[in-house]
């Protein structure tokens, strides 16, 4: 169990987001394990490695990555969650944090052009027709606009698992360069439609995912949306525009929290947050984040001991 030994307990109070009382300020993020079985749902290694986490203390665990279409699927094991079946498996993985007295959401995401077509068979979906430079370089297919409305109902059946499996939210991934994101940047997104061009064009595709997994969850549960500060990449996106953005979410009243991302994988430290990576590298993006909304801020990447984290909270 988390024993603190410090001079100070601000990781330790208790922390609300939304209709759910944290019991204390310390989560453990979403980040990929290969923890799944050979159709991609995630198994009871997952489970019970989340479980230890709740146990050794976190107040917040935040399953995932899960994709919510066979098309962004991106490295062999990824977990995914647009079939029925990942419904007892979530089920059993509420049941266990649960026992160990933590919140456990789960992110959901479609990560776009960088997903991988030769473990899908199936294209790569993007915006415009722009590749990554990261890892597939594959030329995505532009999405059509019922290729839009059909993800953002993916990500409401996804929520729908969600709920029906007894956690307690969801947190929408908004950051990494993946699908929202693209659609958030004029470097991915030149499309000349409704979903193109104006920030509010560029906007209304992560704006229609955030109402669809609200309908699917209610009012009850969290939601959440994590979020760049930067593309890190020439031409996109910097804090001011991010910190508009977090506005704009905020705006619909539909979210609970914001929460810290990764750039682009391009961009600098896209792919890894090594020893070589300042500590707190993104918290200057929290506080730009606090600067602008009301909601709760999320923050992680190389925040790597109690001392360091009870200095950004304070």
């Amino acid at each position: 169990m988390l024993e603190w030994k410090g001079n100070s307990i601000i990781c330790l109070l208790l922390f609300k987001i939304g209709t759910r009382t944290i019991k204390n300020r310390i989560y453990f993020g979403p980040h990929g394990t290969m923890f799944a079985d050979k159709d991609y749902i995630m198994d009871d290694r997952y489970v019970e490695y989340l479980r230890a986490r709740a146990k050794g203390g976190a107040g917040l665990i935040i399953a995932g990555m899960m994709t919510v279409m066979e098309n962004a699927r991106d490295l062999a094991g990824i977990q995914e969650i647009h079939d029925k079946r990942v419904v007892p498996m979530l089920r059993k993985l509420a049941e266990a944090v649960h026992n160990e007295g933590a919140t456990v959401l789960v992110q959901l995401c479609h990560t776009g052009r960088e997903s991988d077509p030769e473990l899908s068979r199936l294209p790569a979906w993007s915006p415009s027709a722009i590749p990554s430079c990261a890892m597939f370089r594959d030329v995505p297919k532009e999405m059509e606009e019922e290729d839009i409305h059909e993800v953002v109902r993916a990500f409401k059946r996804a929520a729908s698992f969600v709920k029906e499996a007894g956690l307690d939210g969801v947190e929408i991934h908004g950051g990494s360069g993946y699908l929202p994101q693209q659609f958030m940047s004029s470097v991915t997104n030149i499309r000349t439609d409704e979903y193109g061009g104006s920030l509010e064009n560029r906007l209304r595709f992560p704006i229609e995912v955030i109402d669809a997994a609200r309908n699917a969850i209610g009012n009850n549960l969290i939601l959440g949306i994590r979020l760049s500060g930067d593309d890190f990449i020439p031409g996109g996106n910097g804090i001011d525009d991010y910190k508009e953005i977090a506005r704009q979410f905020e705006a619909t009243g539909k979210i609970d929290f914001l929460h810290v991302g990764g750039p682009f994988y391009e961009g600098i430290y896209g792919l890894g947050m090594g020893m070589q990576v300042p500590l707190g590298f993104y918290t200057p993006h929290a506080v730009g984040f606090k600067e602008v909304v009301d909601l709760p801020v999320l923050n992680d990447f190389r925040i790597n001991d109690p001392v360091q984290g009870e200095k950004i909270l304070a």
